[in-house]
């Protein structure tokens, strides 16, 4: 299988699916979530480019030759395909389960500054995990990613909070089907991770590092958009504050 026909298999069929779905909606949310997602794919697609080649250029990750299409940079154009898809994916899957269950809005609970704790050492731990080879690919993963995380629990955490169990369902639906996808893509060689660079706890194929990013980088999404739905009636008074003021 080449990663363009593993893109099709496994990112299309539930894109199409959560994508009929929304289309079919008869909802004044729609058109906020569509500008989410749009926001979000920007921003996965800017600062996920050069983090990602610099893996390739320096061989944390590589890919089978004979499986891409192209190559722009280091990195395959499958790959940049990827950052959307997954977004999109997540994205439509977090407006479906927001249907079933919906967001609250302005609904702040718990301490942020003890919420913040885990993140803080997770960055910390990424830091020191530069400093060694066998652990480089997680620390990269951590470093890249955690800041992002950060910032978005010091601007709305306690909405997050305030929508945990929509949160937690949101963000392992897609990280589970992705781990299972990722797993079949290494086993049959689409993709590979170079041993020297990660710790060597894995789940069949699935190193650890890997099953990180996923989880991760769905997170990211997830708290995007349920930040972006939840904070929306205080996005005037944001854009007061930054000087933006409205019209």
């Amino acid at each position: 299988m080449t990663y363009a026909q593993f893109l099709i298999v496994f990112l299309m069929p539930p894109i199409i699916l959560l994508g009929t779905f929304f289309l079919r909606q008869k909802d004044p949310d729609k058109k906020f979530f569509l500008n989410g997602i749009i926001i979000l794919c920007t921003l996965a697609f800017v600062w996920t480019t050069p983090w990602d080649n610099y893996l390739v250029a320096n061989s944390v990750w590589g890919y089978g030759e004979d499986r891409v299409l192209a190559v722009i940079g280091w990195v395959p154009i499958e790959e940049y395909c990827f950052f959307f898809l997954q977004t999109i994916m997540t994205g439509l899957l977090t407006y479906f389960l927001h249907r079933k269950s919906s967001i609250k809005k302005n609904r702040e609970v718990g301490s942020i500054y003890i919420a913040l704790i885990p993140f803080v050492i997770l960055l910390l731990i990424g830091i020191n995990s530069l400093f060694y080879s066998e652990s480089l690919y997680l620390g990269l993963i951590l470093t890249w990613a955690i800041p992002v995380c950060i910032l978005q629990w010091a601007v709305g955490g306690r909405n997050l909070l305030g929508n945990l169990k929509f949160y937690v369902v949101s963000t392992f639906t897609p990280t589970i089907y992705l781990w299972f996808a990722d797993n079949y893509a290494i086993a049959n060689g689409i993709w590979y991770i170079n041993d020297s660079n990660i710790l060597g706890l894995k789940v069949d194929h699935l190193p650890l590092e890997e099953a990180t990013f996923f989880l991760i980088t769905n997170m990211m999404v997830t708290q995007g958009l349920i930040l972006f739905y939840a904070l929306r009636d205080k996005l005037p008074e944001y854009k007061k504050k930054i000087g933006l003021g409205l019209r």
